[in-house]
């Protein structure tokens, strides 16, 4: 898998697990994806930055008034901030439900 591929799956679950009001911790992330901190810590406070994510005791969450307000748009938005998009020509709505 080519690295920009790791890049925009692994951010597409974390949208994922924010959206559905999953609490999770850097290390949590670390494992999941085998990742260094530095890497999560960029997604989250760089990649990420645009959304309102929360910290309270070690775990991020995403503010509750913004819960299942993803859609198509933000991340496009998310890939046009991030720099990803034009690595991705084609982004869909249906390549990224594929992934």
């Amino acid at each position: 898998m080519k690295s920009h591929d790791k890049i925009a799956t692994r951010l597409a679950m974390i949208l994922n697990k924010l959206n559905s009001n999953e609490r999770f911790s850097v290390e949590d992330l670390i494992e999941e994806f085998n990742v260094t901190k530095r890497t999560i810590q960029r997604d989250l406070n760089e990649r990420l930055s645009y959304l309102p994510i929360k910290k309270e005791n070690n775990l991020y969450y995403l503010e509750e008034y913004y819960l299942g307000k993803l859609n198509f748009k933000d991340i496009n938005t998310f890939a046009t901030l991030s720099g990803i998009k034009e690595l991705y020509p084609s982004l869909s709505e249906d390549f990224l439900k594929s992934i």
